[in-house]
């Protein structure tokens, strides 16, 4: 009997027929198994936030008022074991906003807009790590987002995650306070005999202020980053670079190698929001962080929606401060006090205004990205690189 097996071109044809397939059928397979991962974590995260709201309803029973925080309740239910990193915001016993790892998805609640869940950490997700012990650590329980606090358990943001997973947080308050970007204004009163600065001075309240320069980068607050994060883990390894106005030649640089953590660019604060017109070479130029369209939310009080944003300008963490516009002045977490003396509540960025001589960027507590003098006192909110399995 007479046998005849494939030939090459034939295994071969078959094999080229095979890939395509493949090539056509797994990515259907992969977006199938990955829909139905989220599907689930969607369900659970519902389900997290339905044994939230049954408790709060026992809390009220209990006691007579809403609960203020997940501390206050007594959960208990099957999805316990699958939510972690959770921060909530609670509204009259209902869930208002929550956001939390589910499964090994991260997953994002909104009261009327339903829950959105995607592989990476969202923009602005709170995580809360101890950078002296180099730990995670509980949420709401042990955080604290208090001014000044440098050690201990505390609450950051998610400014950017990169293609690896690396996670570049902010600090969700100030360590250092008060601080010029660069060297403090020399003063020459009217009439005086000059200085040595080769700088444009500026006349304020009849008196002649000789301003401090900003070719040689936040020299300043850089040496005090440093010494407030001496005692944190780990080190970097980063130089950044600014250039002139043409972009073509060197105007400082920045360099953090051995330092523990570094300033925010006013670059990445911009695409944390979005923004689409952000230009470092603008000078004298400010946006609101609250929108992605730069409409002005005129106000805030309990009658008004928190910005998404909120978290980028919020030095006190919760955004919870009843308070009322009375001098077109933004007041997003921070008393009308606090947004006055913005100096210990504002915080600077790495990035010079590339168009003046003496401007640097950094963000008000009233939410703005706005270029200022560098011998303004504002503060320093620091920002660490880590990897997202720390927090899983």
């Amino acid at each position: 009997m007479n046998k005849k097996g494939f030939t090459l071109i034939e295994l071969l044809a078959t094999i080229v027929i095979l890939g395509l397939l493949a090539l056509i059928v797994t990515p259907g397979v992969a977006k199938v198994i990955r829909n139905s991962k989220f599907n689930t974590s969607k369900a659970s995260l519902e389900g997290y936030i339905r044994e939230i709201e049954n408790a709060s309803a026992l809390y009220m029973s209990d006691t007579g008022n809403y609960p203020n925080s997940l501390e206050d309740l007594e959960l208990d239910g099957k999805n316990l074991d699958k939510v972690s990193n959770v921060d909530v915001e609670l509204e009259n016993g209902s869930v208002k906003k929550l956001m939390a790892r589910v499964n090994d998805v991260y997953c994002r609640f909104e009261k009327g807009e339903g829950t959105e869940c995607q592989e990476n950490m969202f923009i602005g997700t709170y995580v809360y790590y101890d950078p002296v012990n180099n730990t995670k650590c509980d949420t709401y329980t042990k955080a604290n987002s208090a001014s000044g606090v440098k050690e201990g358990c505390l609450r950051w943001n998610v400014l950017s995650v990169e293609e690896d997973g690396t996670l570049n947080l902010l600090l969700d308050h100030n360590i250092v306070s008060g601080k010029s970007w660069a060297s403090k204004a020399d003063y020459v009163t009217a009439g005086g005999d000059g200085d040595a600065y080769d700088a444009s001075t500026y006349v304020y309240e009849g008196n002649t202020y000789v301003a401090g320069l900003n070719d040689k980068g936040p020299v300043t607050i850089v040496s005090q980053l440093n010494t407030a994060t001496s005692a944190w883990h780990s080190s970097l390894t980063r130089t950044d670079s600014y250039q002139d106005y043409n972009g073509d030649t060197l105007k400082y640089t920045v360099n953090y190698n051995g330092m523990k953590a570094r300033l925010p660019e006013a670059g990445e604060i911009a695409a944390a929001v979005g923004h689409p017109t952000y230009n470092e070479k603008t000078s004298n130029s400010y946006f609101y962080l609250d929108s992605l369209n730069q409409t002005r939310i005129v106000g805030y009080g309990k009658d008004k929606k928190i910005s998404d944003y909120a978290w980028l300008f919020n030095n006190l963490g919760n955004g919870s401060q009843d308070v009322t516009n009375t001098d077109s002045c933004l007041y997003y977490g921070c008393s009308e006090t606090q947004a006055k003396s913005s100096g210990d509540y504002a915080y600077w960025t790495s990035t010079s205004v590339a168009g003046s001589t003496r401007d640097a960027w950094s963000v008000n507590c009233n939410g703005r990205l706005i270029s200022n003098y560098v011998t303004t006192s504002y503060g320093v909110r620091p920002v660490i690189s880590l990897t997202s399995d720390i927090f899983e």
